[in-house]
């Protein structure tokens, strides 16, 4: 290369701090720290010309974070914003990008543009510097928003660096690309310029032009191999680090040495600009990036605290396939008040529990406190609303039963699949009784419900207390409670109100027995003392005592799983197959694992474990766990038969379903180049899913369905595939390092008590099994157990009328292709228009009718942004029912409107 072609060569320097709002330190800790900084960049950006600019770390929750503490700033802030002296957004937070729905990375990218807009400008660059791995589609979502380019640090391997470089287009499954940048030497190739060290405390230095200088051409000189720019992009910031005031006189002095390369103050938009600019091919990257060619990729999060998963999974399932979709027929069919702000609360509230360090489970104790009281309250508020909606209801009154009796009351459940459900509901409900406060009890008595079509539906009294007490808002009841179990259709993306009555008969004693068996969808569920038996009715496969879990020693911490060598797995022994002694449709296993307290402890003890097995409507079975963990240092899992030979997995992802193969095993003596290579971590054989895996041969498929497990591992023995979901991981420490899958650390190695999740563990499963050719049933199935119906009694409202035209069931939201998902269905800010998002699961086109019970009359698509187009209006085929169909892995977005707008 001349002389003269490198003397164009320039750098943009972007200055910025990463900040987790909650790590090592709780988030008032940080915020402290964040708040202070902030007081001092304002005096900087305001006063010295020459500092161009200040990245916020590309999420605008900081901006909530510090106005919070000092509100009076909020003018100066925006016209730092607008003026493009300080950068923020896209994100609302920086979230990590497995352990979270689709749908909320598309609300958390809303939330955080139209913030930053707000303020008076956004950044544009898709930034997600820190995460561990992104997801496939990112790239058509950030395209859906009008963002064209990507920034990363981890996640590349080493393959595809190879091949691509630094700089390539990542092209999602359905052909969107965005021009991407790899951070191949991390979010701080630039960071405390002028100092010893990328990161520390630095009180009292003064920095150094020199080894300034070094470290910038240094940084250039890595860059220069992988890529073809002569623009490269130097990264002035690192997690919590502060501004350097003194970065334009040190760039200046710098330029002045200058030896081919110059240095500029900027933003990532400069880079983006430069690099177009230049206008060279690039190399096309596909598929999820989670590899870790230069950092470490940490996919041991995907179990760690797992409660807090199967909070994270409830909540936000909860919001977004419930509360949303019942409040947008509520806005069309009663006289609710309008929830828009509590939902957009609530969903800020969610995401400020994803965030890498949260979700993840890799923070400190008080961090993860603060998750779960976070986690609480938005289910909370999303039930609240619920009942707010069913409050309406009751006013407008319901139409009325078909069969009653002189005590009775009603039983809400609602589907949030666009589908109908068919499902055994096991809840409790109280028949209320004014003189129950003072002792006075109504006799026990046999129940019926009552379905909205008037058939008669039995049900079971799994326990009764004639003295109960219920207290909601503004209404103390005593009577009679029971807790019942019965079997109910839902209609598809709706609700089904059954009236419960007692009737004049006595109730049976359950009759006592040691042999069980229970038949339904076709399927056939048997067990005795000697064990238990499945026969699925779709395939005819068999399975004997087919459930195994499995206990691993775990030297590991919050991010890495760490096996420990000469220690032998230890697999639960059977102890007891017994009947449900209330529920006829249960069987109970009772498994025990006898095993060390921690690590290393010569004390012994025993975890009980009782697992409940239900066949489902559909012939599938569903699995509950539960145990008390009174063990540290250990992994775990519950081992599934697939009753195939296949080494590969479709996972259910992000706007898709991922290939997920067999992991060969890697230890540091098989790999030791790469053991002792930074960033020193081996192939992780845990691999991540949504809510449920495929499997199939040319005979069947299976389907194992979970509700906020998110980590498998294939296995294989002569019987074929065998699939380990882990229900539980306990370590001690946030990071440590020398492990046998990594050898750096991964964050400062502090003790997290809490990270050993001395708690009641449960876990919720299901195993299905169809033919081979029935992949839309195997995702029906799966997905309706992943998301189950809620269960609620309506309000005790005693003064209002009791009939009204209200039905006692309806179906909101019909899709009839289970190949196109639904991935929310609400209203939008304006009030009047309905959004409708769904995505296509598939390679190939797919085609479906949508049925939404709403007065639509117009539909158009839009994009992420969710604004009215002006042309490519469609009028509805009926109110609220058209046709769609969706290209390959198509996420479309629908617009309706109940006004004609043509």
């Amino acid at each position: 290369m001349s002389e003269t072609k490198q003397q164009k060569k320039v750098a943009i320097v972007v200055s910025h701090t990463h900040w987790d709002r909650a790590w090592y330190l709780t988030f008032q800790q940080f915020r402290h720290r964040m708040v202070r900084m902030i007081d001092r960049l304002i005096p900087l950006l305001q006063q010295n010309p020459d500092y161009h600019s200040f990245t916020l770390d590309g999420q605008t929750i900081l901006l909530d974070d510090y106005l919070e503490i000092k509100p009076y700033n909020q003018n100066i802030l925006k016209q730092l914003i607008s003026s493009g002296k300080m950068v923020v957004g896209p994100w609302y937070i920086l979230p990590d990008l497995f352990l979270v729905s689709g749908e909320s990375v598309i609300r958390n990218l809303q939330i955080g543009l139209q913030t930053a807009r707000n303020y008076g400008a956004s950044m544009q660059e898709g930034y997600v510097p820190d995460p561990f791995g992104h997801f496939a589609q990112l790239p058509q979502v950030l395209h859906k928003f009008g963002i064209d380019s990507f920034i990363f640090m981890r996640g590349l391997d080493a393959e595809s660096k190879q091949k691509a470089g630094s700089i390539f287009n990542w092209r999602s499954p359905d052909g969107s690309q965005v021009l991407t940048t790899y951070l191949a030497d991390g979010y701080f190739n630039g960071a405390a310029l002028g100092y010893p060290d990328q990161y520390g405390r630095f009180d009292g230095l003064t920095p150094d032009r020199e080894l300034a200088s070094k470290r910038l051409h240094e940084a250039v000189e890595k860059l220069k191999n992988l890529q073809k720019e002569s623009v490269f992009l130097i990264n002035n910031g690192f997690d919590h680090m502060p501004e350097q005031p003194e970065l334009p006189r040190l760039l200046a002095e710098i330029n002045q040495h200058a030896n081919g390369t110059g240095f500029r103050h900027g933003t990532f938009r400069d880079f983006f600009e430069a690099v177009r600019k230049e206008n060279h091919p690039h190399e096309i990257v596909e598929g999820d990036l989670l590899g870790n060619a230069d950092h470490p990729i940490l996919s041991s999060v995907f179990s760690t605290r797992i409660y807090l998963k199967q909070q994270n999974h409830r909540a936000q399932s909860l919001l977004e396939r419930h509360t949303e979709p019942l409040l947008l027929w509520g806005r069309f069919h009663t006289n609710r008040p309008d929830p828009s702000d509590f939902l957009g609360y609530a969903w800020k509230l969610l995401l400020q529990n994803h965030p890498h360090d949260d979700i993840c489970g890799c923070s400190t104790d008080g961090v993860h406190e603060d998750d779960e009281v976070r986690f609480r309250q938005v289910s909370e508020l999303a039930e609240s609303l619920i009942v707010e909606q069913l409050e309406s209801m009751l006013e407008q009154g319901l139409q009325p039963p078909g069969a009653t009796g002189a005590q009775s009351a009603d039983l809400f459940v609602y589907n949030p699949n666009p589908w109908p459900v068919t499902r055994r509901i096991r809840t409790c409900i109280l028949f209320a009784n004014p003189g129950a406060e003072k002792g006075e009890r109504t006799p026990l008595r046999k129940l019926m419900a009552c379905g909205a079509n008037a058939e008669q539906v039995p049900v079971t009294i799994i326990s009764s207390d004639p003295h109960s007490i219920r207290n909601n808002f503004l209404e103390t009841s005593w009577g009679r409670r029971y807790e019942v179990a019965l079997s109910a259709t839902i209609p598809a993306g709706g609700y089904h109100i059954l009236h419960l009555y007692e009737t004049d008969e006595i109730p049976a004693e359950p009759a006592k027995t040691d042999y069980f068996r229970c038949e339904t969808g076709g399927s056939v569920l048997t067990g005795d003392a000697g064990g238990y038996r499945l026969t699925i009715g779709a395939t005819g496969t068999e399975l004997r005592n087919f459930i195994d879990f499995e206990f691993e020693h775990d030297n590991g911490d919050t991010y890495t799983f760490g096996p420990v060598p000469d220690q032998q797995t230890v697999t639960a022994r059977l102890t007891a197959v017994e009947p449900d002694p209330h529920d006829p449709h249960l069987l109970v296993l009772r498994h025990e694992l006898d095993v060390p307290v921690a690590l290393n402890s010569a004390e012994r003890t025993t975890l009980r474990l009782q697992t409940v097995l239900q066949l489902q409507h559909d012939g599938s079975l569903a699995v509950s766990v539960q145990y008390t963990n009174t063990c540290s240092d250990n992994r775990l899992r519950i081992i599934l038969p697939a009753a195939l030979h296949t080494n590969q997995a479709l996972a259910d992802g992000h706007f898709r379903l991922a290939e997920r193969q067999t992991i060969a095993f890697q230890t540091p003596e098989t790999d030791p180049d790469r053991y002792q290579a930074y960033p020193g971590e081996l192939e992780y054989r845990t691999r991540h899913m949504n809510d449920f895996l495929l499997l199939d041969d040319t005979r069947q498929r299976t389907w194992i369905a979970t509700r906020g497990l998110h980590e498998f591992e294939l296995l294989q023995n002569d019987e074929g595939a065998r699939v380990a979901v882990t229900i539980n991981r306990s370590v001690g420490l946030l990071s440590t390092g020398n492990g046998r899958i990594r050898r750096v650390q991964a964050g400062p190695a502090i003790r997290v008590p809490g990270a050993q999740c001395h708690r009641t563990i449960t876990a919720d499963l299901a195993l299905g099994m169809v033919p081979a050719s029935q992949k839309e049933q195997a995702v029906q199935q799966a997905r309706s157990f992943a998301h189950p119906v809620w269960v609620r009694e309506m309000p005790y409202l005693p003064h209002l009328k009791t009939t009204g035209r209200v039905p006692r069931a309806a179906s909101i939201v019909t899709i009839d292709n289970p190949m196109v998902a639904l991935s929310s269905f609400r209203l939008h800010p304006d009030g009047e228009t309905a959004v409708l998002r769904v995505y296509n699961l598939n390679g190939n086109v797919e085609s479906t009718t949508v049925r939404c019970d709403i007065p639509a009359h117009n539909w158009a698509a839009s994009d992420l942004n969710e604004r009215w187009p002006e042309s490519g209006i469609h009028t509805c085929d009926k109110p609220g029912q058209f046709e769609l169909t969706l290209n390959p892995h198509e996420i479309q977005t629908i617009l309706l409107r109940t006004q004609d707008t043509r």
